[in-house]
């Protein structure tokens, strides 16, 4: 049983600015512009009658985001067809990152020895402690990182077997405050994505399966 104030949510999304740098990535940053459209100005401020306003953002780096297997297929499946009950339990756990020359886990794509890693080690270590609750199907892997922008850091990622430690659990949905569960640049592997969607090294069709249902959400904002 579970008991849930709804009125005092913690909220783990980052905003999106428009004007502000991509958070992630090197993208470029959310910008949004007022529609011109012959006489019509779509701001206020400049004499139109309402606000409208274009867009123009980069999800993977401008602010908090969930993706799903369609992030590296080649069809189009879309995180909207496959997203969980609006509420759901879930576990929250700290994970410190390991040098990857000491993780005793491997990362199919490029990297280097002294890259920093989310391993299955560390995790079942911080999982462990909470084994007499429920294996909910969502899990919060808080990493303390602290940083605002990762682009052309580097920053700590997932190894495959950190994702396999959580999916044997039935985790169906992580979220982290990473900008990704893989390297920043591995080469296009996104082996530990793979890993989460159960497909093999390099696949980009499902040849007839059905899609995997599970989600990550990165760069998520999570509070001590």
């Amino acid at each position: 049983r579970y008991r849930a104030d709804l009125d005092r949510p913690k909220d783990l999304s980052r905003p999106v600015r428009p004007g502000e740098e991509s958070l992630a990535f090197s993208l470029p940053g959310p910008r949004e512009a007022p529609v011109h459209l012959g006489s019509f100005v779509g701001d206020v401020r400049e004499g139109g009658s309402v606000n409208c306003t274009a867009l123009q953002l980069h999800p993977h780096g401008d602010g908090t985001h969930t993706e799903c297997v369609g992030h590296v297929l080649e069809e189009r499946v879309f995180v909207a067809e496959l997203l969980p009950p609006a509420l759901m339990p879930c576990l929250v756990v700290t994970a410190a990152p390991t040098r990857l020359e000491e993780a005793g886990e491997a990362y199919e794509g490029t990297h280097a020895p002294n890259d920093l890693v989310i391993t299955a080690r560390v995790l079942k270590a911080a999982l462990s402690a909470l084994e007499s609750a429920p294996r909910p199907a969502a899990v919060v892997v808080r990493t303390g990182s602290g940083v605002e922008r990762f682009g052309g850091t580097n920053p700590p990622y997932f190894t495959p077997d950190a994702i396999s430690a959580l999916t044997a659990r039935g985790t169906a949905h992580v979220l982290t405050d990473l900008p990704s569960l893989d390297r920043e640049d591995d080469g296009g592997a996104l082996c530990s994505h793979r890993r989460l969607w159960g497909l093999r090294p390099g696949q980009r069709a499902l040849f007839g399966q059905a899609p995997s249902r599970r989600t990550v959400t990165e760069l998520c904002q999570i509070p001590n």
